[in-house]
């Protein structure tokens, strides 16, 4: 029987068919799945902003200049030490969820953390297969090691990535 792995702000996990991995209220957040087809194990980082302070911080997942570290390590200790394995991810939320806000820094937070994610990515050479990113409207998300799918439900309904 599969089991749901629930991942909160700043958090990861990571989980191996037939279990899956949840995000429920994604909002303005980057939602960033990262598996492997071969090895049917994925790992889910709910990543709030693009950078943070540096050093010791008990939630690294938080910052996209961190939560790409913790993600792909914890995914190489999953499988142990396998060489040439091909990850592959999938970057879902970015919402602008409040319209009122005009100060521009604060209106392109999304953009910035979807960018340094996509940046952390191509450095380790981790291929973006799909995004679902922008928009006014929340986000929940299951993502299913097993096949790399990634089901999508928002007040407009429900897609498969």
């Amino acid at each position: 029987m599969a089991v749901g792995h629930h991942v909160g702000i700043g958090q990861f996990a990571v989980a191996r068919a037939p279990d899956y991995l949840t995000v429920l209220g994604l909002g303005s957040c980057i939602g960033l799945f990262v598996w492997s087809d071969r090895w049917q194990v994925g790992g889910l980082a709910h990543i709030l902003l693009p950078s943070g302070p540096y050093g010791h911080d008990h939630m690294p997942c938080r910052y996209a200049t961190t939560a790409l570290d913790v993600l792909l390590e914890a995914l190489r200790q999953a499988i142990g030490s396998v060489p040439g394995v091909r990850w592959q991810a999938k970057l879902i939320g970015g919402a602008t969820m409040f319209h009122h806000i005009t100060h521009p820094v604060l209106r392109s937070i999304s953009l910035r953390t979807a960018e340094a994610v996509r940046a952390g990515l191509r450095r380790r050479h981790v291929r973006v297969v799909a995004e679902d990113l922008g928009g006014y409207h929340g986000r929940s998300v299951w993502a299913y090691p097993a096949t790399g799918a990634v089901r999508v439900r928002t007040r407009r309904g429900e897609y498969w990535l």
